[in-house]
Formats: structure tokens, sequence, C-alpha cells
């Protein structure tokens, strides 16, 4: 990914608070992504978003409206820009029984 296209903290507190209260499936079609399990996940402020998904949302709120990130590039941007991404099913297994 080219430095050009690297998102910033307040890129993911911006795509944060353009996700607040809408739905999962909507935020997916805006960015192209297609809807299935996520693994990794990412929480800014109250919002968690699968990674990708917030990844996408914060590179186009810098206006870079390029394909949607891989799951390696989004880990990158998310470090880049401070935050931890981290993985769904670990955090959920907890909750889990059986």
């Amino acid at each position: 990914m080219k430095n050009s296209q690297k998102a910033q903290r307040a890129d993911f507190e911006a795509a944060a608070v353009h996700a607040e209260g809408r739905s999962l499936a909507d935020l997916q079609a805006e960015t192209g992504l297609p809807a299935g399990p996520s693994r990794w996940m990412l929480a800014v402020g109250n919002v968690r978003l699968p990674l990708r998904l917030f990844a996408a949302l914060a590179l186009q709120i810098r206006g870079l409206k390029t394909s949607a990130p891989s799951t390696e590039e989004a880990r990158v941007l998310a470090r880049d820009a401070g935050l931890t991404p981290y993985d769904g099913h670990l955090a959920e297994s907890p909750l889990r029984t059986g």
C-alpha cells in the first residue's frame, strides 16, 4: 500500500461517527465489501465493526475510493493509526458454550 493511502486515527474516528447507528448491511453496501463473517474486528469509541469494513470507511473518508483493503492491509492501516485490531473469534470465546 502506498504512503498516500495511509489512514490516520482521525479517519478511523470519523468512520466510527459515520457508522454509528447504521446497519452492517448498509455499510457493506456502501463500501462494496461482501457480507459474511469477519474474524478481525476493530473498536473505535462505541463502534465495533469488521476490520476491513472500518479500514474501507476510513479510506473513503480520506478521499481514497480504492478497492477494499485486504485483511493484512487493513491491519497495517489500523496499527499505523495507533489502533489495535483484535481477533473477534478469541474475544468471543468466553461467551461461547458447548
